[in-house]
């Protein structure tokens, strides 16, 4: 039950959340990413509640390669202009 924890079927397309955040329709939206990542046990990247170790702890490449997946599943939920105006943010929870 580790947050750092990936399953073998997850992938930067396994969470598939439609329609895509497009600027309308960003409470639904929110709350299907919400559930989504509260279902894979990921929500505390999102929120900030997971916080980045230090880059020289031994925690930090499980948590840099959770905070990437988690970072594509935001990315492949956003429309195009949106995904391309965050693409640059180096953690779920800036994102």
């Amino acid at each position: 039950s580790s947050p750092y924890h990936i399953h073998p079927s997850e992938n930067p397309s396994s969470v598939s959340i439609s329609p895509t955040l497009d600027g309308n329709n960003y409470h639904s939206w929110s709350r299907s990413i919400r559930m989504a990542l509260i279902s894979k046990n990921k929500i505390g990247f999102l929120v900030g509640t997971i916080p980045a170790p230090d880059v020289h702890s031994p925690s930090y490449p499980s948590w840099e390669r959770c905070n990437t997946l988690i970072m594509s599943w935001l990315l492949n939920s956003l429309s195009p202009p949106i995904a391309q105006s965050i693409i640059f943010l180096d953690r779920a929870v800036d994102i």
